[in-house]
């Protein structure tokens, strides 16, 4: 299940391992008879994941567990909407050339945490860095209808910067 909070995607996920067992239950009436208090400000999204992250590299993840994590962390130039649909994210729009073999993005005005403004070289310099063989990204391949993108990323095609 989505829900929309402050425009960011979060994801409630339940698993059967997070059913409550005999301890959980034991925990929760000892913290009710000692009088545990609520966080005092704001608001807190507690979140099963599943498992403990190996990166947050979003070029070097491989599980769903991360996928969920690095899904809140960064957002990519298009999104999905409920329905799995495509939506812009970074994006305000997108083009498709009439012959299908041009993808052009437009924008949106954003800045990084220190400050900086978000560019299409972030997005280019991503690109590349996700293709660099030397980065072993294991999803690479799903890059491959780019064109030059799996001779660059099995070492047939050099990078060159212009």
């Amino acid at each position: 299940m989505y829900t929309d909070i402050d425009r960011r995607k979060f994801r409630f996920i339940r698993s059967s391992a997070s059913r409550p067992s005999a301890f959980a239950a034991v925990l929760l009436s000892a913290a009710l008879l000692f009088g545990v208090a609520a966080p005092a400000a704001g608001k807190t999204l507690h979140m099963h994941n599943g498992g403990d992250p190996a990166s947050l590299d979003p070029h070097k993840v491989s599980g769903d567990w991360e996928n969920r994590i690095v899904g809140d962390l960064f957002e990519g130039l298009v999104t999905e909407d409920r329905q799995a649909s495509p939506i812009p994210g970074m994006a305000l729009r997108w083009e498709i050339s009439a012959d299908g073999l041009t993808y052009t993005f437009h924008l949106r005005d954003a800045k990084w945490s220190d400050g900086e403004a978000v560019t299409a070289h972030d997005f280019v310099f991503a690109l590349r860095r996700l293709m660099d063989p030397q980065t072993a990204a294991n999803y690479a391949y799903l890059q491959y209808p780019i064109r030059g993108a799996e001779a660059v990323n099995t070492f047939n095609l050099a990078i060159q910067h212009q």
